[in-house]
């Protein structure tokens, strides 16, 4: 055990010019003006080990700053404060996976959770009731690809800012996994999400996150969006896409959006690019415009179902509202309300 330790500068708990290995132990309220409890030059590797209640005053890591790779095996980084900086649990400036591990209400102004200049992997691992209190990622902030394998990301706020769980600078992939209620808060983007490049789900759940005043209530995607076998469901947006805002071609196979609201265009699909459905089905969602899909690109629906859907106030397409084509082959558009034009479509 390390405790209760102080630095002017660097590694409050352990400051390490090589790399920095940790079996079956815990750091815990430890201070430094950066990596509250570890700084390491080097690599960091921690197996059954906890981080816990450490500060970083000025600089980034609250409870890890890693130079090089930082893993966790079957470890927890908890409640630890990046003040001022990146990182409240782990701020790495190398590749930072975990593994069986846990990630859990640390604070910071970017990457409450964790901030990764490299990429960031999760492998059965949960990232939960981390928050970013100025800037991006309340859960995860990733300068790199942000990979996500039977891992689940929840109850995560960026309070002023994007990506409430997740925010991507480059691609997000999920498999197995689950991002469910976070917030991105005051004119964020993306409650469950935010990614700049492909944002990739497969067998994947997005629900219950909330975009306030911005779009994308579960997923905010510049690049394009893609679910294969994946659910999208009861996320909230007060501008654009509840289930899914998309500046890039959005693509659902063998997917569901259901139960999304937007305070304007696409309950469930808000696209700038082209929507494609394939074995899919959109429902009980509501907005403004195109209570299920508001597409700007062209809209293709193949063995696909569009219900129950609603475009409230004085919106068109209660099912889908399409400034381009809108193609249906063996598809179902039915049960859909539109306050003005177009019920269906």
């Amino acid at each position: 055990t390390v405790s209760g330790n102080t630095s002017d500068f660097n590694g409050g708990g352990i400051y390490g010019d090589g790399a920095v290995t940790l079996t079956n132990s815990t750091l815990s309220g430890n201070t430094a003006s950066t990596g509250g409890g570890i700084s390491g030059n080097g690599a960091v590797t921690l197996t059954n080990s906890t981080v816990s209640g450490n500060t970083a005053s000025t600089g980034g890591g609250g409870g890890i700053l890693g130079n090089g790779a930082v893993t966790l095996t079957n470890s927890t980084v908890s409640g630890n404060t990046s003040t001022t900086s990146d990182g409240g649990g782990i701020y790495g400036y190398g590749a930072v996976t975990l593994t069986d591990s846990t990630v859990s209400g640390n604070t910071a102004s970017t990457g409450g959770g964790i901030s990764g200049d490299g990429a960031v992997t999760l492998i059965n691992s949960t990232v939960s009731g981390n928050t970013a209190s100025s800037y991006y990622g309340g859960g995860i902030y990733g300068y790199g690809d942000v990979t996500l394998t039977n891992s689940t990301v929840s109850g995560n706020t960026a309070t002023t800012n994007n990506g409430g769980g997740i925010y991507g600078n480059r691609d997000v992939t999920l498999t197995n996994s689950t991002v469910s209620g976070n917030t991105a808060g005051n004119n964020g983007d993306g409650g469950g999400i935010y990614g700049k490049g492909d944002v990739t789900l497969t067998n994947s759940t997005i629900s219950g996150n909330t975009a306030t005043n911005g779009s994308g209530g579960g997923i905010y995607g510049n690049g394009a969006v893609t679910l294969t076998n994946s659910t999208v469901s009861v996320n909230t947006s007060d501008f654009n896409g509840g289930g899914i805002s998309g500046n890039g071609a959005v693509t659902l196979i063998n997917s569901t959006v259901s139960g999304n609201t937007a305070g304007n265009n696409g309950g469930g699909i808000s696209g700038n690019g082209a929507v494609t459905l394939t074995n899919s089905t959109v429902s009980g969602n509501t907005a403004s415009i195109g209570g299920g899909i508001s597409g700007k690109g062209a809209v293709t629906l193949t063995n696909s179902t569009v219900s129950g859907n609603t475009a409230t106030k004085y919106g068109n397409g209660g099912g889908i509202s399409g400034i381009s084509a809108v193609t249906l082959t063996n598809s179902t558009v039915s049960g859909n309300t539109a306050k003005v034009n177009g019920g269906g479509i």
